[in-house]
Protein backbone atom coordinates (compact mmCIF):
# COMPACT_ATOMS: atom_id res chain seq x y z
CA UNK A 1 0.00 0.00 0.00
CA UNK A 2 1.57 3.74 -0.78
CA UNK A 3 1.12 5.48 2.65
CA UNK A 4 0.38 8.73 0.89
CA UNK A 5 -2.50 7.16 -0.48
CA UNK A 6 -4.69 5.82 2.57
CA UNK A 7 -8.10 6.30 0.47
CA UNK A 8 -7.61 4.27 -1.52
CA UNK A 9 -7.61 0.99 1.06
CA UNK A 10 -10.05 -1.21 1.12
CA UNK A 11 -11.50 -1.46 4.57
CA UNK A 12 -14.31 -4.40 3.81
CA UNK A 13 -12.06 -6.66 1.96
CA UNK A 14 -9.92 -9.58 3.48
CA UNK A 15 -7.33 -7.74 1.15
CA UNK A 16 -6.68 -3.83 1.66
CA UNK A 17 -4.50 -3.53 -1.34
CA UNK A 18 -6.62 -2.08 -4.40
CA UNK A 19 -4.48 -3.53 -6.66
CA UNK A 20 -3.37 -6.68 -6.75
CA UNK A 21 -0.94 -8.26 -9.41
CA UNK A 22 1.25 -11.46 -9.16
CA UNK A 23 4.73 -11.95 -8.97
CA UNK A 24 5.04 -12.61 -12.52
CA UNK A 25 2.58 -9.71 -13.69
CA UNK A 26 4.55 -7.36 -11.06
CA UNK A 27 8.23 -8.43 -12.74
CA UNK A 28 6.91 -8.00 -16.43
CA UNK A 29 5.57 -4.17 -15.61
CA UNK A 30 8.80 -3.33 -14.41
CA UNK A 31 10.73 -5.13 -16.90
CA UNK A 32 8.42 -3.24 -19.20
CA UNK A 33 8.98 -0.01 -17.72
CA UNK A 34 13.04 0.00 -17.44
CA UNK A 35 12.72 -1.00 -21.04
CA UNK A 36 10.91 2.08 -21.88
CA UNK A 37 12.71 4.57 -20.23
CA UNK A 38 15.94 2.98 -22.51
CA UNK A 39 13.86 3.89 -25.22
CA UNK A 40 14.78 7.38 -26.98
CA UNK A 41 13.27 10.13 -25.28
CA UNK A 42 11.03 13.44 -27.04
CA UNK A 43 9.57 11.35 -29.74
CA UNK A 44 7.29 8.97 -30.45
CA UNK A 45 8.57 5.62 -30.22
CA UNK A 46 6.63 2.68 -32.93
CA UNK A 47 6.96 -0.74 -31.47
CA UNK A 48 5.20 -3.41 -33.28
CA UNK A 49 3.10 -6.42 -31.57
CA UNK A 50 5.45 -9.27 -33.35
CA UNK A 51 9.27 -7.60 -32.94
CA UNK A 52 8.74 -5.90 -29.94
CA UNK A 53 5.99 -7.69 -27.40
CA UNK A 54 5.92 -11.22 -28.55
CA UNK A 55 9.04 -14.21 -29.46
CA UNK A 56 6.02 -15.94 -30.42
CA UNK A 57 4.74 -13.62 -33.69
CA UNK A 58 2.47 -16.34 -35.30
CA UNK A 59 -0.24 -16.44 -32.56
CA UNK A 60 -0.18 -12.34 -32.28
CA UNK A 61 -2.42 -9.81 -34.42
CA UNK A 62 -1.11 -7.46 -36.84
CA UNK A 63 -0.34 -3.70 -35.19
CA UNK A 64 1.59 -1.40 -33.26
CA UNK A 65 2.06 0.78 -29.89
CA UNK A 66 2.96 4.50 -30.56
CA UNK A 67 4.33 5.57 -27.24
CA UNK A 68 5.97 9.07 -26.47
CA UNK A 69 8.46 9.00 -23.56
CA UNK A 70 9.21 12.90 -22.25
CA UNK A 71 13.06 12.67 -20.91
CA UNK A 72 13.14 15.04 -17.86
CA UNK A 73 10.78 13.37 -15.69
CA UNK A 74 11.30 10.05 -17.71
CA UNK A 75 7.30 9.73 -18.13
CA UNK A 76 4.99 8.71 -20.15
CA UNK A 77 2.78 11.61 -21.92
CA UNK A 78 1.64 10.05 -24.62
CA UNK A 79 0.04 6.37 -26.13
CA UNK A 80 -2.21 4.66 -28.67
CA UNK A 81 -2.68 1.19 -29.64
CA UNK A 82 -2.90 0.93 -33.68
CA UNK A 83 -4.08 -2.08 -34.40
CA UNK A 84 -3.33 -2.89 -38.53
CA UNK A 85 -0.23 -2.57 -40.27
CA UNK A 86 3.03 -1.06 -39.05
CA UNK A 87 4.45 -0.08 -42.71
CA UNK A 88 2.79 3.14 -44.19
CA UNK A 89 2.92 2.58 -48.16
CA UNK A 90 3.29 5.88 -50.07
CA UNK A 91 3.67 6.29 -54.05
CA UNK A 92 2.13 9.94 -55.07
CA UNK A 93 2.75 11.37 -58.53
CA UNK A 94 2.89 15.41 -57.89
CA UNK A 95 1.43 16.84 -61.60
CA UNK A 96 2.03 20.03 -62.78
CA UNK A 97 -1.74 20.90 -62.61
CA UNK A 98 -0.97 24.87 -63.63
CA UNK A 99 1.28 24.34 -66.64
CA UNK A 100 4.36 25.94 -64.71
CA UNK A 101 7.49 26.20 -67.01
CA UNK A 102 11.19 25.77 -66.24
CA UNK A 103 14.47 26.24 -68.07
CA UNK A 104 16.92 23.64 -68.57
CA UNK A 105 21.20 24.99 -68.87
CA UNK A 106 20.93 26.17 -72.47
CA UNK A 107 18.21 28.21 -71.50
CA UNK A 108 15.17 25.87 -73.20
CA UNK A 109 11.64 26.50 -72.04
CA UNK A 110 9.93 23.33 -71.14
CA UNK A 111 6.86 21.82 -68.46
CA UNK A 112 8.32 21.43 -65.05
CA UNK A 113 8.15 17.79 -63.96
CA UNK A 114 7.65 16.94 -60.23
CA UNK A 115 8.61 13.60 -60.11
CA UNK A 116 6.92 11.31 -57.22
CA UNK A 117 6.83 10.54 -53.55
CA UNK A 118 8.00 7.47 -53.32
CA UNK A 119 7.94 6.71 -49.17
CA UNK A 120 6.26 8.95 -46.45
CA UNK A 121 9.33 10.30 -45.69
CA UNK A 122 9.71 11.89 -49.13
CA UNK A 123 6.03 12.99 -48.09
CA UNK A 124 6.53 14.42 -44.92
CA UNK A 125 9.55 16.68 -46.28
CA UNK A 126 7.65 18.09 -49.07
CA UNK A 127 4.68 18.78 -46.94
CA UNK A 128 7.07 20.53 -44.39
CA UNK A 129 8.94 22.27 -46.82
CA UNK A 130 6.23 23.56 -49.22
CA UNK A 131 3.80 24.47 -46.51
CA UNK A 132 5.62 24.71 -42.82
CA UNK A 133 8.80 26.55 -43.97
CA UNK A 134 10.60 22.82 -42.30
CA UNK A 135 8.70 22.79 -39.40
CA UNK A 136 7.34 19.26 -39.46
CA UNK A 137 10.13 17.47 -39.25
CA UNK A 138 10.96 14.45 -37.21
CA UNK A 139 8.45 13.47 -33.96
CA UNK A 140 6.14 16.66 -34.47
CA UNK A 141 3.57 16.20 -32.14
CA UNK A 142 4.39 17.39 -29.40
CA UNK A 143 6.28 20.69 -30.95
CA UNK A 144 4.58 24.43 -31.01
CA UNK A 145 6.49 26.20 -33.47
CA UNK A 146 7.36 29.85 -32.82
CA UNK A 147 6.13 32.69 -34.32
CA UNK A 148 9.15 34.35 -36.43
CA UNK A 149 7.96 37.63 -38.24
CA UNK A 150 8.35 37.49 -42.03
CA UNK A 151 9.27 33.67 -41.77
CA UNK A 152 7.03 31.69 -40.21
CA UNK A 153 3.77 34.02 -38.77
CA UNK A 154 1.15 33.38 -36.06
CA UNK A 155 -1.31 32.34 -38.43
CA UNK A 156 1.01 29.46 -39.95
CA UNK A 157 1.43 28.60 -36.27
CA UNK A 158 -2.18 28.13 -35.32
CA UNK A 159 -2.60 26.15 -38.54
CA UNK A 160 -0.42 24.00 -37.83
CA UNK A 161 -1.25 23.51 -34.19
CA UNK A 162 -4.66 22.68 -35.99
CA UNK A 163 -3.75 20.47 -38.55
CA UNK A 164 -0.49 18.73 -36.80
CA UNK A 165 -2.49 15.90 -35.47
CA UNK A 166 -4.20 14.68 -38.79
CA UNK A 167 -0.58 15.03 -40.61
CA UNK A 168 0.82 12.97 -37.92
CA UNK A 169 -1.84 10.08 -38.62
CA UNK A 170 -1.22 10.42 -42.17
CA UNK A 171 3.18 10.15 -41.92
CA UNK A 172 2.77 7.54 -38.91
CA UNK A 173 -0.17 5.19 -39.23
CA UNK A 174 -0.77 5.72 -42.74
CA UNK A 175 -4.78 6.62 -42.28
CA UNK A 176 -5.53 9.79 -43.92
CA UNK A 177 -9.03 9.97 -42.30
CA UNK A 178 -7.99 12.82 -39.75
CA UNK A 179 -6.26 15.26 -42.35
CA UNK A 180 -8.75 14.25 -45.30
CA UNK A 181 -11.23 16.85 -44.19
CA UNK A 182 -9.16 19.90 -43.39
CA UNK A 183 -6.16 19.33 -45.87
CA UNK A 184 -7.32 21.58 -48.83
CA UNK A 185 -8.80 24.84 -46.36
CA UNK A 186 -5.19 24.45 -44.57
CA UNK A 187 -2.87 23.92 -47.18
CA UNK A 188 -4.97 27.04 -49.02
CA UNK A 189 -4.41 29.07 -45.69
CA UNK A 190 -0.74 28.44 -45.97
CA UNK A 191 0.08 29.23 -49.28
CA UNK A 192 -2.06 33.02 -48.96
CA UNK A 193 -0.02 33.76 -45.86
CA UNK A 194 2.98 33.00 -47.21
CA UNK A 195 2.45 35.04 -50.38
CA UNK A 196 1.31 37.99 -47.96
CA UNK A 197 3.23 37.92 -44.99
CA UNK A 198 6.38 35.64 -45.56
CA UNK A 199 9.73 36.56 -47.24
CA UNK A 200 11.59 33.44 -49.36
CA UNK A 201 14.89 33.16 -48.88
CA UNK A 202 17.45 33.74 -51.61
CA UNK A 203 14.76 35.30 -53.58
CA UNK A 204 15.88 38.00 -56.46
CA UNK A 205 14.23 41.39 -54.68
CA UNK A 206 13.31 42.91 -58.12
CA UNK A 207 11.24 40.60 -59.12
CA UNK A 208 7.81 39.68 -58.35
CA UNK A 209 8.43 35.86 -57.96
CA UNK A 210 6.23 33.55 -56.77
CA UNK A 211 7.48 30.45 -58.33
CA UNK A 212 8.18 28.46 -55.12
CA UNK A 213 4.32 29.08 -54.15
CA UNK A 214 2.99 27.88 -57.81
CA UNK A 215 5.14 24.56 -56.58
CA UNK A 216 3.57 24.55 -53.37
CA UNK A 217 -0.20 25.09 -55.20
CA UNK A 218 0.70 22.46 -57.56
CA UNK A 219 1.63 19.77 -54.75
CA UNK A 220 -1.32 20.75 -53.26
CA UNK A 221 -3.90 19.81 -55.79
CA UNK A 222 -1.89 16.26 -56.21
CA UNK A 223 -2.02 15.78 -52.92
CA UNK A 224 -6.05 16.48 -52.67
CA UNK A 225 -6.12 14.33 -55.71
CA UNK A 226 -4.18 10.98 -54.00
CA UNK A 227 -6.52 11.61 -50.82
CA UNK A 228 -9.72 11.28 -52.30
CA UNK A 229 -8.26 8.63 -54.93
CA UNK A 230 -9.16 10.46 -57.62
CA UNK A 231 -6.33 11.18 -60.77
CA UNK A 232 -6.97 14.92 -60.37
CA UNK A 233 -9.29 16.88 -58.08
CA UNK A 234 -12.76 18.36 -59.57
CA UNK A 235 -10.75 22.07 -58.82
CA UNK A 236 -8.11 20.62 -60.59
CA UNK A 237 -9.93 19.45 -63.53
CA UNK A 238 -11.69 22.71 -63.37
CA UNK A 239 -8.28 24.60 -63.54
CA UNK A 240 -7.04 23.18 -66.63
CA UNK A 241 -10.33 23.78 -68.45
CA UNK A 242 -10.65 27.38 -67.41
CA UNK A 243 -6.90 27.65 -68.23
CA UNK A 244 -7.43 26.02 -71.87
CA UNK A 245 -11.05 27.82 -72.74
CA UNK A 246 -8.71 31.33 -71.83
CA UNK A 247 -5.84 30.22 -74.14
CA UNK A 248 -8.16 29.94 -76.74
CA UNK A 249 -9.63 32.82 -76.83
CA UNK A 250 -6.75 35.15 -76.44
CA UNK A 251 -5.25 32.59 -79.37
CA UNK A 252 -8.41 34.54 -81.49
CA UNK A 253 -7.81 37.51 -80.48
CA UNK A 254 -4.26 37.02 -81.88
CA UNK A 255 -5.65 35.63 -84.79
CA UNK A 256 -8.27 38.02 -85.84
CA UNK A 257 -5.37 40.56 -84.85
CA UNK A 258 -3.16 39.24 -87.66
CA UNK A 259 -5.71 38.88 -89.69
CA UNK A 260 -6.71 42.98 -89.28
CA UNK A 261 -2.81 43.90 -89.90
CA UNK A 262 -2.49 41.97 -92.79
CA UNK A 263 -5.81 42.95 -94.77
CA UNK A 264 -5.59 46.52 -94.04
CA UNK A 265 -7.93 49.21 -93.45
CA UNK A 266 -9.95 47.50 -96.07
CA UNK A 267 -11.32 44.78 -94.27
CA UNK A 268 -11.38 46.42 -90.89
CA UNK A 269 -15.65 46.52 -91.41
CA UNK A 270 -15.49 42.71 -92.42
CA UNK A 271 -13.54 42.06 -88.83
CA UNK A 272 -15.99 44.07 -86.78
CA UNK A 273 -18.96 41.42 -87.28
CA UNK A 274 -16.59 38.71 -86.04
CA UNK A 275 -18.34 36.86 -83.49
CA UNK A 276 -17.61 38.73 -80.05
CA UNK A 277 -15.68 37.02 -76.90
CA UNK A 278 -16.35 36.97 -74.03
CA UNK A 279 -15.87 36.09 -70.62
CA UNK A 280 -18.99 33.24 -69.53
CA UNK A 281 -18.00 31.91 -65.84
CA UNK A 282 -16.96 32.42 -62.55
CA UNK A 283 -13.88 30.88 -63.19
CA UNK A 284 -12.64 32.46 -66.05
CA UNK A 285 -13.58 35.78 -64.21
CA UNK A 286 -11.56 34.91 -60.85
CA UNK A 287 -8.67 33.02 -63.14
CA UNK A 288 -7.97 36.01 -65.14
CA UNK A 289 -8.67 38.63 -62.44
CA UNK A 290 -5.49 36.50 -61.16
CA UNK A 291 -3.56 36.80 -64.16
CA UNK A 292 -4.07 40.52 -64.27
CA UNK A 293 -3.69 41.04 -60.60
CA UNK A 294 -0.11 39.60 -61.02
CA UNK A 295 0.73 41.32 -64.37
CA UNK A 296 0.11 45.04 -63.24
CA UNK A 297 1.59 44.80 -59.99
CA UNK A 298 5.30 43.23 -61.35
CA UNK A 299 5.12 46.76 -63.59
CA UNK A 300 6.05 48.14 -59.53
CA UNK A 301 8.78 50.49 -59.26
CA UNK A 302 9.32 49.09 -55.93
CA UNK A 303 12.86 48.01 -55.32
CA UNK A 304 11.90 45.16 -53.32
CA UNK A 305 9.12 43.04 -54.60
CA UNK A 306 7.66 40.74 -53.05
CA UNK A 307 3.85 39.27 -52.59
CA UNK A 308 2.79 41.68 -50.39
CA UNK A 309 2.18 44.29 -53.55
CA UNK A 310 -0.78 41.74 -54.20
CA UNK A 311 -2.40 42.38 -50.67
CA UNK A 312 -4.64 44.64 -51.84
CA UNK A 313 -6.55 42.07 -53.92
CA UNK A 314 -6.82 39.77 -50.78
CA UNK A 315 -8.60 42.28 -48.87
CA UNK A 316 -11.33 42.70 -51.09
CA UNK A 317 -14.35 40.25 -50.24
CA UNK A 318 -16.55 41.50 -52.94
CA UNK A 319 -15.97 41.15 -56.73
CA UNK A 320 -16.66 44.67 -57.04
CA UNK A 321 -13.68 45.87 -54.78
CA UNK A 322 -11.89 43.23 -56.52
CA UNK A 323 -12.39 44.79 -59.77
CA UNK A 324 -11.79 48.32 -58.24
CA UNK A 325 -8.11 46.96 -57.16
CA UNK A 326 -7.43 45.60 -60.33
CA UNK A 327 -8.33 49.03 -62.34
CA UNK A 328 -6.14 51.02 -59.69
CA UNK A 329 -3.59 49.02 -60.20
CA UNK A 330 -4.32 49.66 -64.23
CA UNK A 331 -4.08 53.34 -63.66
CA UNK A 332 -0.62 53.47 -61.49
CA UNK A 333 1.19 51.57 -63.81
CA UNK A 334 -0.87 51.88 -67.00
CA UNK A 335 2.56 54.56 -67.90
CA UNK A 336 4.34 51.06 -68.53
CA UNK A 337 1.73 49.32 -70.83
CA UNK A 338 1.24 49.80 -74.30
CA UNK A 339 -2.11 51.58 -75.63
CA UNK A 340 -3.13 49.12 -78.33
CA UNK A 341 -2.21 46.19 -76.18
CA UNK A 342 -5.31 43.65 -77.42
CA UNK A 343 -5.23 40.72 -75.27
CA UNK A 344 -4.86 43.38 -71.88
CA UNK A 345 -7.52 45.60 -73.15
CA UNK A 346 -9.93 42.78 -73.53
CA UNK A 347 -9.13 41.41 -70.58
CA UNK A 348 -9.00 44.36 -68.38
CA UNK A 349 -12.74 44.93 -70.05
CA UNK A 350 -14.30 41.28 -69.84
CA UNK A 351 -13.19 41.55 -66.33
CA UNK A 352 -14.59 44.98 -65.18
CA UNK A 353 -18.19 44.04 -67.32
CA UNK A 354 -18.77 39.97 -65.91
CA UNK A 355 -20.57 39.91 -62.82
CA UNK A 356 -19.95 36.34 -60.75
CA UNK A 357 -22.34 34.79 -59.04
CA UNK A 358 -19.66 33.67 -56.14
CA UNK A 359 -17.62 36.29 -54.10
CA UNK A 360 -14.39 36.83 -53.65
CA UNK A 361 -15.01 35.81 -50.15
CA UNK A 362 -15.56 32.30 -51.22
CA UNK A 363 -12.67 29.79 -51.02
CA UNK A 364 -13.36 28.70 -55.04
CA UNK A 365 -13.29 31.98 -55.78
CA UNK A 366 -10.07 32.92 -54.16
CA UNK A 367 -8.34 29.67 -55.21
CA UNK A 368 -9.52 30.27 -58.91
CA UNK A 369 -7.96 33.41 -57.98
CA UNK A 370 -4.89 32.09 -56.60
CA UNK A 371 -4.54 29.76 -59.48
CA UNK A 372 -4.30 32.65 -61.73
CA UNK A 373 -1.59 34.32 -60.21
CA UNK A 374 0.46 31.34 -59.63
CA UNK A 375 0.15 30.08 -63.52
CA UNK A 376 3.22 30.93 -66.59
CA UNK A 377 1.38 35.12 -67.18
CA UNK A 378 0.05 35.09 -70.70
CA UNK A 379 0.31 38.87 -70.58
CA UNK A 380 3.91 38.49 -70.27
CA UNK A 381 4.39 36.31 -73.13
CA UNK A 382 5.53 38.56 -76.31
CA UNK A 383 3.26 38.38 -79.62
CA UNK A 384 3.81 38.23 -83.32
CA UNK A 385 2.51 42.13 -83.95
CA UNK A 386 2.39 43.64 -80.32
CA UNK A 387 5.00 43.27 -77.36
CA UNK A 388 3.74 43.74 -73.93
CA UNK A 389 6.53 45.29 -72.39
CA UNK A 390 10.28 46.27 -73.12
CA UNK A 391 11.55 44.07 -70.24
CA UNK A 392 10.54 40.96 -71.48
CA UNK A 393 9.73 38.88 -68.58
CA UNK A 394 7.10 36.21 -68.25
CA UNK A 395 4.87 35.02 -65.69
CA UNK A 396 8.04 34.49 -62.51
CA UNK A 397 10.19 37.39 -63.17
CA UNK A 398 12.16 35.57 -66.34
CA UNK A 399 13.60 36.77 -69.49
CA UNK A 400 11.32 35.57 -72.22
Amino acid sequence: MNSKKPYLEHKTMRVGAPVRLSLEEALLVKEASEWLLSQPKFRMNKFGYHTDFSKNSEKIAEGYFLVYMEGKDNEVQDFENVPFSKKVHVNIRLKNVLGVMTKNNDGEAFVKDYGYLENVQQLQKEISRRFFRGRMNGDFLQDEPKVREKDFTSGMVALFMQSKKGFHDWFFKGTTATIRSQFARVTLRLIEEQLLRVEPAGQEKSKLDLSGLADAMNVRLSLMAYLDGEEYTAMGNRLIAVSNKLKEKLDTLDKRKQKENADGAGQTEQTAYSEPIYVVTDDEFYYLAGQLAFYLKSQSEAQQKKGDLLGPFFMAKRSGQLKRRIEEAYHLHRHKILLQYTKLNWALANVNAYQPDKEFQHEDAREMFLAGLFSDNWFWKKGENEKPSSEGENGHGEEN
